[in-house]
């Protein structure tokens, strides 16, 4: 643990510290009301980090990692010094005579040496990663503002919320701000579709039986399944009703398939 505890709220949060630390941290944590606030916002941002989708990286980058560090060189040996500055070797119970603050001096020497050999490595690390972290970079941003839209339409004075029964007998929901002009659809679970193919939303109006009126389907947003599926969709201002197909990808103008998830709005 750090001398200032507040500043261990991110390795608390990611687990990184030792059972001791923890334990005095959760202590301190008990009194500090920065410090609980702190862990909420850390523990929000790692959820949301975790409805990424894994993204393998490329291939070769393993063994062009591994090849790339067998050529970054060690640091030598750090000699030791006397008072007058000559090398000289030490004793083997030299320790034991050292000052604690010629320990301490070692001891950041080492330390320095160690992160000077973790830093090259990591230099070689990023230039093998090369495109493949700036792509994983934009997922993130991209996510980060999809959970913005989400948590606007959720949090609309407006919203309004229409379940729904899916065919595997799951509950989802759709999320409607007139307002926004945005809606969202949300499910915990929704089958992934075959190859080629996707899910498609469409708003509509309906007559006064529910059916929906010839000429007022219009196509909207298409996605896949998975877990967590959270759909931002706009134009919704004037529907009257929402509804899903499984069409060919990218998407139909019309439906093609038997529509699910029917919710007047």
């Amino acid at each position: 643990m750090s001398e200032d505890v507040h500043v261990d709220v991110g390795a608390y949060v990611a687990d990184a510290l030792e059972p001791a630390e923890r334990d005095a941290f959760e202590a301190h944590l008990a009194g500090c009301a920065r410090c609980r606030r702190e862990v909420a916002e850390f523990a929000e941002t790692t959820a949301r980090l975790s409805v990424l989708t894994e993204t393998a990286p490329p291939p070769e980058l393993r063994a062009s990692v591994l090849a790339a560090i067998g050529q970054v060189r060690p640091l030598p040996p750090l000699p030791e010094q006397g008072r007058g500055g000559d090398v000289v070797e030490a004793a083997p119970d030299a320790a034991a005579a050292v000052p604690d603050d010629e320990l301490a001096r070692r001891r950041q020497a080492r330390l320095t040496r160690l992160l000077t050999g973790l830093a090259a490595a990591a230099v070689v690390v990023a230039l093998a990663l090369g495109g493949w972290a700036v792509s994983l970079q934009q997922r993130v941003a991209e996510v980060t503002a999809q959970e913005q839209l989400v948590t606007e339409v959720l949090t609309a004075p407006d919203a309004t919320v229409v379940p729904v029964q899916l065919p595997d007998g799951s509950r989802a929901a759709y999320t409607v701000s007139r307002e926004q002009d945005r809606a969202v659809f949300a499910a915990e679970r929704l089958p992934e579709t075959e190859p080629g193919k996707v899910y498609q939303l469409w708003t509509m109006h309906v007559d006064e039986t529910g059916a929906p009126e010839p000429g007022t389907v219009r196509p909207g947003d298409t996605f896949t399944g998975g877990e967590q599926v959270r759909v931002v969709f706009g134009a919704v201002r004037d529907t009257e009703a929402l509804a899903i197909t499984v069409e060919d990808a990218p998407g139909s103008q019309t439906p093609t398939t038997e529509p699910f998830g029917f919710a007047q709005v």
